[in-house]
């Protein structure tokens, strides 16, 4: 398998979680992100406090009904799908939430969590642009409603044209 085809496949084999019918919207709407950052040509890593709050903003108007999204959940836990990876000044400074391992909102602030699309995927993202878009249409596609598709490119500074 070639590093397109394992890209693609960790795409398609995302895990969300999933409850009585409901899926949560997480990890695509921060993937999301991510590919617009790349169509922008911003750097590969982004600060945990920069892309909360349009992650924050993406969850509130495409995720699931919650009081309060939580941008932590899939900034880090998308490291998991082999995806994506957390750099991070000093891991011990990472303080853990009570209800599981995952680092508290606020560790990942004061500890400057930088993440991003592992540098191969990056790579391949930027020399592909084509990739790109078709990433963005997969993720869509299969985890949100057609006529939220339009608002969500926008939102996330993705074009797919």
């Amino acid at each position: 398998m070639n590093e397109e085809q394992r890209l693609l496949s960790a795409i398609q084999n995302l895990q969300t979680w999933r409850r009585q019918g409901q899926t949560a919207a997480h990890k695509p709407l921060l993937l999301l992100l991510a590919l617009g950052r790349i169509q922008r040509d911003e750097p590969r890593l982004v600060s945990f406090v920069e892309i909360e709050p349009k992650l924050v903003s993406l969850l509130k108007s495409h995720g699931q009904a919650r009081n309060t999204p939580h941008a932590g959940y899939p900034f880090w836990r998308l490291q998991h799908d082999g995806l994506w990876e957390v750099e991070v000044r000093n891991k011990a400074e990472l303080v853990q939430r009570k209800s599981n391992t995952d680092p508290t909102l606020t560790s990942l602030r004061e500890s400057n969590a930088r993440g991003g699309f592992i540098e191969e995927y990056d790579q391949l993202l930027r020399a592909r642009p084509e990739l790109v878009r078709r990433i963005a249409r997969t993720l869509m596609n299969d985890h949100f409603p057609s006529e939220h598709h339009e608002a969500l490119l926008q939102q996330a500074g993705l074009s797919i044209d």
